[in-house]
């Protein structure tokens, strides 16, 4: 089978496409008595209803609402929708991928100008539950899908009794490896981390030129999604005002215990990812594997497109030879805002594009993202795909079964804009400059442990 299209190296951090459960309930309900740090500025929106809505009258009635979301070509889902409910007009607006769109998001929350949707990754929604900006989608029937979707992906968006946004698309991780360079070298697919180091001591040993891998100094997502494969649970919300936070846990421990040697003695590359010399570096073997999200066999093949057929995929080495763990990186949501004028159109509009079998085949075949339907995720059509780029090995049912080792429990924290940057220049500073990584995790935890109790948090550590 020929391979998929390939999409373009981005000219942003594509790498970092980044997956807040637990306690969240607690947050609207102590919103409503004034004690939200005044940092996040609580805001006030119409009563939403509680019993549930009737979604099929509601989708008939005329409406406007727009959409905000980056993902290319997630215009022809939209197209779909609207065919589906002629009478309800959505205008799509790109204000940015990511961050950048965030910071616009909440100017216009404050300001006036917000959409009525918004694509929205899992590590943020916290940062907007908080604030009480997100519209609890139980009562236009977001809960009777529940079970259509990955639990790990579910999760992220369900807080005890609220469904927040519809699952998009996630990122469970596994290792992409070159078949050549293995050959070569005469390397083995490691099966546990072990394994990997000592494939890493074999290939220096016969050439300086490759490393085993490159550690990523600058993309926080990727680190944390194999801190949570070593077991690590940074992040915890017990209320509005009490969170937890453990940077530095025994999983992320282990898991700087175990790179700090092989980057030290020059075993692994820290190379900044998403540049020119990046893309070059993968397309000509000058790294043997690299720790993939789900997304990055489809991404690959734009950013290292001369080296087709070379590649194969392996599931992550893992901590000790019984288990079938996985982390994740990455995943996007549809979110509604509570003060849409139209929020069961909306709330309509954020199921459709994401649970619509035709849409989410669209997200995978085209925009290229991984599933979160368990549908498409057991569809031979989308598992049985022979590669290409990767020698026709089936590279979907490889990742399709990862999917279900990724820990179902995993939350974030309502300020990962400054988590992620902290991270990246603390932990990723000590990468590039080979350094001891359990050190920067504690001074990683002190800063932000700082950061969190100037908002006003009472933080559990």
């Amino acid at each position: 089978m020929s391979p998929l299209p390939p999409i373009p190296a981005p000219a942003g951090s594509r790498l970092s496409r980044r997956a807040l459960i637990g306690g969240l309930a607690g947050l609207a309900a102590a919103g409503a008595a004034g004690c939200t740090p005044d940092v996040y500025g609580r805001r006030d929106h119409p009563p939403q209803p509680t019993d549930p809505v009737d979604m099929e009258e509601e989708l008939q009635k005329p409406a406007k609402i727009t959409f905000w979301a980056w993902t290319p070509g997630i215009d022809t889902q939209v197209e779909l929708f609207q065919k589906r409910y002629p009478q309800i007009e959505v205008e799509l607006v790109n204000a940015g991928q990511g961050p950048a769109q965030y910071q616009k998001l909440r100017t216009a929350l404050s300001g006036g100008g917000a959409p009525d949707a918004a694509q929205i990754e899992f590590a943020y929604l916290p940062s907007f539950m908080i604030t009480r900006d997100l519209l609890d989608l139980t009562p236009y029937g977001a809960r009777e899908i529940k079970d259509d979707f990955v639990d790990f992906a579910w999760n992220q968006v369900a807080v005890n009794d609220g469904v927040y946004a519809i699952p998009q698309d996630s990122g469970p991780m596994g290792m992409l490896y070159r078949s050549d360079v293995f050959d070569k070298y005469g390397l083995t697919v490691p099966v546990t981390w072990d394994d990997f180091a000592e494939q890493a001591e074999r290939l220096r040993s016969q050439t300086k030129g490759v490393s085993m891998t490159n550690l990523l100094p600058n993309d926080s997502m990727s680190a944390l999604g194999m801190m949570q494969q070593a077991g690590s649970e940074p992040f915890s919300i017990a209320s509005q005002t009490t969170i937890g936070l453990k940077l530095d846990d025994a999983g992320a421990r282990k898991w700087a215990d175990y790179w700090t040697p092989l980057l030290q003695e020059g075993l692994i590359s820290a190379d900044p990812g998403s540049n020119n010399d990046w893309y070059q570096a993968m397309a000509s073997g000058r790294y043997a594997t690299y720790i993939a999200a789900a997304w990055g066999p489809a991404y690959l093949q734009g950013s290292a497109a001369s080296s087709a057929g070379k590649w194969r995929a392996a599931r992550l080495p893992q901590w000790a030879p019984d288990q079938d763990v996985a982390g994740n990186w990455g995943g996007s949501t549809t979110a509604v805002m509570a003060g849409s004028k139209y929020p069961a159109a909306a709330a309509g509009f954020a199921e459709f594009i994401n649970h619509d079998p035709e849409c989410a085949r669209l997200f995978a075949s085209k925009q290229l993202l991984f599933p979160v339907l368990k549908s498409l995720l057991a569809d031979p059509s989308f598992t049985q795909q022979e590669v290409d780029f990767y020698g026709g090995q089936k590279v979907f049912d490889l990742f399709s079964k990862i999917s279900d080792t990724v820990p179902h429990e995993y939350q974030w924290n309502p300020f990962m804009a400054f988590v992620n940057t902290e991270f990246n220049q603390v932990l990723g500073g000590a990468i590039s400059a080979r350094t001891d990584l359990v050190d920067a995790l504690r001074t990683l935890q002190d800063d932000v442990l700082t950061y969190a109790h100037k908002q006003g948090f009472t933080v559990e550590s």
